[in-house]
């Protein structure tokens, strides 16, 4: 089988790529610019988060935010971006699947801490509000410091769906059966233990990784990786 981590570090390059339309100069502050290609690490973090594409829309909201940050305190935004573009090339660089997916969810972990750290009515950052239009959490475990989000949802079934292709079962996953796992992971998250939670957590990440690996196999690679996995 192809090099799946291959394959999603790929897909991560092709955001980026497909972002950055253009390295215009967005804002100039104190000798310092933000530019297009500096600002575009935002759509591409958030995109690998959610696992979707975000709208022109959404990525202008993020632009005039960026640029009004930028403005308001340069040097500070500056160094956002670069810990954004490092956080990118970390996740690219990662071998292991279970690493991605539980990167991604620690990122996501953080990120809703610090919502519920702002408490109730306080404003979050179009960065924040994105994200959780997208994915929103439905289980936060802070002792591990580990989220369920619908996405995580969406994909687990995803997973049980194509494994029960691969293995041959004419068997897809009812809508009550994904609505009872929802309900299960709301209720009881917290009290599973942490390898079941890392499991579930990067579920979502592997369904995602296989699908791409799949499509790219030629019809006589899927036929030979089927009777490997039967046999």
């Amino acid at each position: 089988m192809k090099n799946l981590i291959y394959v999603f570090a790929l897909s991560i390059a092709t955001i980026s790529c497909n972002n950055a339309q253009n390295n215009g100069v967005l804002a100039e502050n104190n000798g310092q610019q933000l530019t297009e290609q500096q600002f575009q690490a935002y759509p591409t973090l958030i995109e690998f988060l959610v696992e979707e594409q975000l709208t022109a829309s959404e990525v202008q909201r993020l632009r005039e935010q960026a640029i009004q940050e930028f403005n308001n305190n340069p040097a500070v935004m500056m160094q956002d971006v670069a810990s954004t573009q490092q956080a990118i090339e970390s996740i690219k660089a990662m071998q292991d699947a279970t690493q991605v997916g539980l990167t991604r969810q620690t990122l996501l972990a953080e990120l809703h801490k610090a919502s519920l750290l702002q408490g109730t009515g306080a404003p979050n950052s179009e960065f924040t509000n994105i994200i959780q239009a997208h994915a929103p959490v439905i289980a936060y475990d802070p002792q591990s410091n580990l989220v369920i989000t619908e996405k995580n949802i969406e994909g687990i079934a995803g997973y049980y769906n194509f494994m029960y292709q691969l293995y041959g079962y004419d068997y897809q996953v009812s809508a009550q059966e994904v609505q009872q796992f929802r309900q299960q992971m709301v209720a009881g998250f917290n009290s599973l233990p942490l390898d079941q939670k890392q499991m579930f957590c990067v579920m979502s990440t592997m369904n995602q990784v296989m699908r791409s690996a799949w499509a790219q196999m030629t019809i006589a690679e899927q036929q030979q990786y089927q009777q490997q996995l039967i046999a």
